[in-house]
């Protein structure tokens, strides 16, 4: 198979949001700084438990928030996830959950620090993680109605949550539409007669590794 000429742009995964009292600059957003507060965290699949003292909460655009911890001369990062995290915390022989962290000990609304990480993560799955370039636009047709019908596709989008999409024109139309690389369920065919599944074709043609 002839690979069309496909141009690649990695996107900038930083960026910046303001939600109710918080701010996120540059990937990055203080949620509690203050005293440093002694703690043993019980991480799942480790034998041991890892202590050391508290001195930050951030959000990472991620999504997930990470407790800044100094243990020694390090300073260790613990990811949290409200939703899924199991990590217990012991403070002076009281057990608390993420959760119970942040409202008891650092005295934070859950309403609003939730609410600000549910507004991150929903922007981060509209942004672009890679965006692939069709040059030329690559012709297919795709059965519509019974009918098959000639696209251009133009480019190929992957987000950061990993939901994948192509801007495709079609050319008797001149109607540009985006459409979920799940929503086409048929194979593509080329002018030549040759078929293939898309979602091979893209792989064939698409490097989705990172541009350091």
């Amino acid at each position: 198979m002839v690979k069309p000429k496909v141009i690649k742009t990695v996107q900038n995964n930083e960026k910046s949001y303001e939600f109710l009292d918080y701010r996120m600059n540059q990937g990055v957003a203080l949620i509690w700084e203050n005293d440093a507060i002694f703690a043993n965290f019980n991480l799942p699949g480790n034998s041991k438990n890892f202590s050391g003292y508290i001195k930050q909460l951030i959000l990472k655009e991620d999504g997930n928030f990470y407790l800044s911890v100094a243990n020694g001369h390090k300073i260790e990062q613990i990811a949290f996830n409200e939703l899924t995290s199991t990590i217990q915390i012991t403070i002076n022989a009281t057990h608390y959950s993420f959760k119970s962290l942040c409202k008891d000990v650092l005295k934070l609304e859950l309403n609003k620090i939730f609410k600000f990480a549910d507004h991150v993560r929903k922007q981060v799955s509209l942004n672009e993680k890679y965006i692939f370039t069709f040059d030329p636009p690559t012709k297919v047709l795709l059965p519509i109605n019974n009918n098959n019908e000639l696209f251009e596709i133009e480019k190929y989008y992957i987000f950061h949550n990993n939901d994948k999409a192509i801007l495709m024109k079609n050319v008797s139309k001149q109607k540009r539409t985006l459409a979920p690389i799940e929503n086409i369920k048929c194979k593509i065919e080329f002018e030549n007669g040759e078929k293939i599944d898309i979602k091979k074709w893209l792989e064939y043609l698409c490097d989705t590794t990172d541009i350091n």
